[in-house]
């Protein structure tokens, strides 16, 4: 009996858990000066959609550690474009234009349902912050997460770029 209890509540934890919701919110004011060019993570997933939606959570989560940023939007290609797989050229180029020292771009490397019985949302990324002026890669991360229970991409994502942007090195030394 005592067993079954444990295991029922072991099991409405679980459930509970993939009904937990997470908001973030962050801001920068108006008159603060961006130093970091936040470039759409290349996608390596067969979801045509993940490379912006987990930049646009890496993006919260940077201004969250109240770092201001400039998304790219090149001149020719129109806002919202997918600028993945954009070449380091045109990546740097952008930040000279914008007179930003760093680069923060990467790699989402899995964004998915298992095609297992569970179906749980895995995510993996990777983001490499790079000085402008030298080219040089001064930090980089990789992370992955599957997610239990009823969890979602999002909040995987979520759970996954906190962890990553909390050991992002800010200012860079």
């Amino acid at each position: 009996m005592i067993l079954a209890k444990r295991l029922l509540f072991i099991w409405t934890a679980l459930v509970l858990t993939g009904c937990a919701s997470d908001v973030f919110d962050a801001h920068q004011s108006a008159d603060c000066t961006p130093r970091l060019l936040l470039w759409q993570l290349d996608n390596a997933t067969q979801d045509e959609f993940a490379s912006k939606a987990v930049t646009e959570t890496i993006g919260t989560l940077v201004l969250k550690r109240g770092i201001a940023y400039r998304a790219a939007t090149p001149a020719e290609k129109a806002p919202g474009a997918d600028l993945s797989g954009s070449s380091w050229e045109d990546i740097k180029a952008k930040a000279e234009e914008l007179h930003l020292p760093y680069i923060l771009t990467g790699t989402v490397q899995e964004y998915r349902y298992q095609l297992d019985v569970n179906g749980d949302p895995t995510v993996g990324i990777t983001l490499h912050l790079t000085d402008v002026k030298s080219g040089n890669i001064i930090w980089q991360a990789s992370g992955s997460d599957v997610g239990l229970g009823a969890s979602s991409l999002s909040s995987v994502t979520l759970d996954v770029a906190k962890k990553i942007i909390a050991r992002m090195p800010w200012p860079p030394k």
